[in-house]
């Protein structure tokens, strides 16, 4: 499996979206990048099972199992922009059908 270089991760993180579907995407990338959460796990992710304070997020994971993994300052700081351009209850609404 190939893996992104320390370069174009850094290339992801820093990037800085000029549109809201490039923001959508950002944070999908930040979110796959700093909790390493399937797909799966990351786009159905609901605004509760964002904790800001503790810097943690609930996911749901195989076997409807719930599990908590970390996120960092930045992590925060996209879901933070992105929830405050959309009101939607589910992160990622945009990307999936329900």
């Amino acid at each position: 499996i190939e893996t992104f270089s320390d370069k174009q991760l850094e290339a992801i993180i820093d990037y800085r979206p000029k549109s809201d579907a490039e923001l959508r995407l950002q944070t999908l990338w930040l979110s796959a990048i700093d909790t390493g959460c399937r797909i799966n796990e990351r786009l159905p992710l609901t605004r509760e099972k964002v904790d800001y304070d503790n810097l943690i997020i609930k996911v749901t994971g195989k076997g409807k199992m719930e599990r908590i993994v970390p996120s960092s300052i930045e992590l925060r700081k996209a879901f933070y922009r992105l929830s405050k351009k959309y009101k939607h209850e589910i992160g990622f609404s945009t990307l999936i059908k329900l």
